[in-house]
């Protein structure tokens, strides 16, 4: 058996391909013939999710912003609506509690500052 000497890869494509004089010796360690290239297609999919993970946190800050940006318009809407409800309703409690029920918005609870 031949000593395999163990640098530093900058992947594992790599060491696939330094790993072709030792196919042998791998194979009567026991791997299967196929070794070489499972090795490179699991590397390869490994290193394509890295994008698949860039691009989920892109979507995911991108949706938070979106989010954010409508519930700022909700908020102004209802500001706006709150005048002209109260006036046009202000002689039918029924519709005006009605309003201020529907209306309601609560806040984000805000962090404490912890205490020393």
């Amino acid at each position: 058996m031949r000593e395999i000497t163990v640098t530093k890869y900058s992947s594992a494509g790599a060491f696939h391909t330094e790993l072709l004089p030792y196919d042998a010796d791998f194979v009567a360690y026991g791997l299967s013939a196929t070794f070489r290239a499972d090795l490179n297609a699991t590397a390869d999919a490994f290193e394509a999710s890295f994008s698949n993970t860039a691009s989920a946190t892109a979507e995911h800050v991108e949706a938070t912003a979106d989010t954010a940006a409508k519930v700022r318009q909700g908020m102004v809407i209802v500001r706006v609506l709150d005048g002209i409800v109260k006036n046009r309703y202000a002689n039918d409690p029924g519709k005006l509690a009605a309003w201020i029920s529907a209306s309601h918005v609560e806040k984000a609870p805000k962090k404490r500052t912890p205490t020393p």
